[in-house]
């Protein structure tokens, strides 16, 4: 886990949430590069023909600083 970055896990620090900025969010980004780890044995030359970039998720979060 890293707080910024590149990596496969990367954590943003808590700002305010996009479209409500009374509240604050956290966004957690986690990517996988399967080209270079395939789960199945080769299987990455197939992947490489049919997506060129890490998979990755964005997930945001919005926090409860416990302040309601």
């Amino acid at each position: 886990c890293s707080g910024g970055g590149t990596g496969a896990i990367v954590v943003s620090p808590q700002a305010p949430c996009a479209g409500l900025a009374t509240v604050q969010c956290m966004t957690v980004t986690v990517s996988y590069d399967y080209a270079s780890h395939p789960f199945l044995p080769g299987t990455a030359t197939l992947y490489g023909w049919v997506m060129q970039a890490p998979i990755r998720s964005v997930a945001v979060a919005q926090l409860d600083l416990g302040s309601n």
